[in-house]
């Protein structure tokens, strides 16, 4: 089993993985978006960087990351570029019905939602290990 990821090396990833500023402070309740800059291809440069570095895997799903960012209905994470460029954006997703809220995550949240994906994933089966080296 991965050991959960402290605060501090997700703050090192983050830095690290959006070319972030030695200089800039970044602290758990940092904003990836407004504070950081972290949104379109930096977003999921970020989210990959997580997978490889923690062993971890980000549900595709949309009903999944709901549960794993602890998002209301309606509400997502992480704006993407097309959603920013266009100014009408906000007004077709008013007329389909949905509020199309964004969350602006924290550090502290990306963090806990990577902590929930180590402390999730499959542990390795012990007996057949020792079945292997016996």
């Amino acid at each position: 089993m991965q050991p959960i990821p402290t605060l501090e090396q997700v703050v090192t990833l983050v830095r690290s993985s959006a070319g972030i500023d030695p200089a800039t402070t970044v602290r758990g309740y940092t904003r990836l978006q407004s504070d950081l800059g972290i949104w379109g291809d930096d977003v999921t440069q970020l989210l990959l960087d997580a997978e490889d570095q923690f062993s971890v895997q980000f549900p595709s799903d949309s009903e999944e990351s709901c549960k794993l960012f602890s998002l209301k209905d309606g509400e997502q994470v992480f704006q993407d570029e097309v959603h920013i460029l266009t100014p009408l954006f906000a007004f077709f997703r008013l007329l389909s019905g949905k509020s199309g809220d964004i969350r602006d995550l924290t550090v502290s949240e990306f963090h806990a939602a990577i902590s929930r994906l180590t402390a999730a994933a499959p542990r390795p089966n012990k007996s057949l290990e020792r079945t292997r080296e016996g």
